[in-house]
C-alpha cells in the first residue's frame, strides 16, 4: 500500500467547486467521516482489522517521515485500522527535530517534560516493541543458515532453521545439530564458528550487518579469484575481518607490507597467538651470513619473540582465528585491498629517491625497470645502497610474486656497490628455502657470482623442493665443481 501524501488525501474528496480557502479543514474531515463510514460498511463486514505495515521509515528523508506520520495521523481515528512501524526510533526523532527542535537555553526548564519531536512522536506511537539483537547462538545460526542458503533447497533450510531453534530452546549447542537427509555441513558449521566471536561483538547482533559482511565477503573473494589470487576462503575471510571490523590494526598490515616487514611481523605475531615458532625444515644451522638485525629476523627467533609483545591485544585476538597465516603469501591480496581503500602503500622509513628507484626496479613493466641506469645506481651512496639492498630483500621475502625481479635488482645493485654484497648475501638467505623459486638459483652464474655461493648452497642443502635443490646443484657445477 502507497500511503498518500496529506493534500493528496485532500484531493480525493473535495469538491472541484470548493473554494481553496476552505477545501483543507472540510477533506480532513471529510476522508475521515467517509473512511469510517467505509470500514463500518456492509461490504466490509467480514474485515476484522486492516493493519499497514510501514518499513524503513527510519530511512527516509526527514520531510517524507514527517509527511508519512500526517497521513498516519489521518487513519488513526478511525476504528478497525492499526500501523506497524519498523524503524529506529532515535532516527525518526531526529527526522521530527527538523520541524520541531529542541528548546534551547531556558531558567526553570523542567527537565521531565518531553521535548516536541518526542512528545509528537508519543502522541503517534501508542506501544514501543524492541527488537533484542541476535545473541551469540544466533549470530551462529545465522552465519550457518546464510551459507546454506546458497546451496540447499528451501525445504532443506527450513528443516535446518527448526532444528537450530530447537538447540536453542534447549539451549544446547550447534555442535549437536543433526544431519538433514545425508546433508553434510561441517565446512559450513566450522567456518561460521570462526567468524561467530569477532562478529558477534564488533557488529552488535544486527542482523542485517552480518547478511552485508557475508555479502561483501562473497563479492571479495569473487573479485580476488579473477585477479587471479588464489587464497583459502578462510584466509580471505579472516582478513575480512580485520578490514572491516578493525580497520586500524589492518592499516598497520598494510604498513608492514609497505615496510617490506610482513613476514617477521606475523611470524612474531602467530608467536603471540600462543602458535608454536616456525621451524626450519631442513634442521640445519643457520649460515655466518644470515642477518640477525630487524631486516631479516628469522621466524621464532628471540628478537621476534620479543615483538610479539608489543602487539595490541584486539590484533592478538584476531590471530588466534582460524586458519593460521604463517608461510601464506597475502602481497597480491592485501594489495588488492589497498587498492579498494585507495591507501597507497609506501616504505615510509626509505628516502623518497630510493623509494622512487625500488618502485621502478620491481615494476611489472620492462619500460619501467630499465628506466632505472647503471649510472642511476652508481650515483647512489654506500649507505644508501645498503638501505635500497635491504629493502628490496624485504620485497622478495614479502612478495613471492615478486621475488625474481628483487633478486636481480639486488644483484644490480651489488654489482655497482661492492661494499654492498654483505647486505645482499643477507637478503637472499633471509627468503626461506621453500618458498624460493625453482628457477630462481639459475639467476646467478658462478664464478661471476662467486660472492653468492653461500646462498647456492644455503638453497640447495635446505630446501625441501627438489626442483629448487636441483637448481642450486646445477648452479654450483658452473665453478668447476668446488
Amino acid at each position: 500500500m502507497q500511503l498518500p501524501r496529506v493534500e493528496d488525501l485532500f484531493g480525493l474528496i473535495k469538491d472541484e467547486n470548493d473554494n481553496e480557502s476552505d477545501a483543507a479543514p472540510r477533506g480532513m474531515e471529510g476522508f475521515r467521516d467517509e473512511f469510517s463510514q467505509l470500514m463500518r460498511s456492509e461490504e466490509l463486514k467480514h474485515v476484522r482489522r486492516v493493519v499497514v505495515l510501514v518499513d524503513d521509515l527510519d530511512r527516509c528523508l526527514p520531510r517524507t517521515v514527517i509527511e508519512t506520520l500526517e497521513a498516519i495521523r489521518l487513519f488513526l481515528a478511525v476504528p478497525g485500522m492499526s500501523f506497524v512501524l519498523a524503524a529506529d526510533e532515535e532516527r525518526v526523532a531526529e527526522a521530527i527535530r527538523t520541524e520541531f527542535p529542541k528548546p534551547t537555553g531556558g531558567d526553570g526548564q523542567d527537565a521531565t517534560v518531553e521535548e516536541p519531536a518526542r512528545l509528537y512522536l508519543h502522541k503517534i506511537v501508542q506501544t514501543t516493541i524492541p527488537l533484542p539483537a541476535l545473541s551469540r547462538f544466533d549470530t551462529h545460526a545465522y552465519l550457518l543458515l546464510l551459507q546454506l542458503q546458497a546451496r540447499l533447497s528451501k525445504e532443506q533450510l527450513t528443516a535446518f532453521a527448526d532444528q537450530c531453534q530447537t538447540l536453542r530452546l534447549e539451549s544446547r549447542d550447534l555442535d549437536d545439530l543433526p544431519g538433514v537427509n545425508g546433508v553434510e555441513i561441517s565446512e559450513e558449521l566450522a567456518f561460521a564458528a570462526r567468524l561467530t566471536p569477532l562478529l558477534y561483538e564488533k557488529l552488535r547482533g544486527s542482523p542485517r550487518r552480518v547478511k552485508r559482511f557475508l555479502n561483501d565477503l562473497h563479492v571479495r573473494q569473487a573479485v580476488a579469484s579473477r585477479r587471479g589470487i588464489d587464497l583459502d576462503p578462510g584466509v580471505v575471510a579472516k582478513l575480512m575481518v580485520l578490514e572491516v571490523l578493525l580497520p586500524e590494526e589492518f592499516t598497520r598490515l598494510l604498513n608492514w607490507l609497505a615496510a617490506g616487514k610482513l613476514r617477521e611481523q606475523l611470524d612474531a605475531l602467530e608467536v603471540a597467538a600462543g602458535r608454536p615458532a616456525a621451524e626450519d625444515p631442513a634442521g640445519s644451522e643457520v649460515p655466518a651470513a644470515e642477518p640477525h638485525d630487524d631486516a631479516g629476523e628469522t621466524p621464532g627467533s628471540a628478537a621476534a619473540e620479543q615483538k610479539s609483545q608489543e602487539f595490541p591485544d584486539a590484533l592478538v585476538r584476531w590471530a588466534k582465528l582460524y586458519p593460521p597465516l604463517r608461510g601464506v603469501d597475502l602481497a597480491s591480496y592485501l594489495y588488492l585491498a589497498a587498492a579498494f581503500q585507495g591507501k597507497p602503500l609506501l616504505d615510509a622509513e626509505l628516502p623518497e629517491r630510493l623509494r622512487d628507484i625500488a618502485a621502478n626496479l620491481l615494476s611489472s613493466e620492462r619500460a619501467d625497470q630499465k628506466s632505472v641506469t647503471d649510472g642511476d645506481l652508481l650515483s647512489l651512496t654506500n649507505d644508501e645502497a645498503r638501505l635500497l639492498v635491504q629493502h628490496l630483500g624485504r620485497m622478495g621475502r614479502d612478495r613471492p610474486s615478486d621475488q625474481r625481479k628483487a633478486i636481480l635488482a639486488i644483484k644490480r645493485t651489488a654489482d655497482q656497490h661492492p661494499e654492498a654484497i654483505e647486505e645482499a648475501k643477507s637478503a637472499l638467505l633471509a627468503i626461506p628455502p621453500d618458498e624460493v623459486g625453482p628457477a630462481t638459483p639459475l639467476l646467478f652464474k658462478l664464478p661471476a657470482d662467486i660472492a653468492y655461493r653461500p646462498v647456492l648452497e644455503h638453497w640447495r642443502d635446505r630446501s625441501s623442493r627438489e626442483p629448487v635443490r636441483t637448481a642450486a646443484t646445477e648452479a654450483l657445477k658452473e665453478d668447476g665443481g668446488h
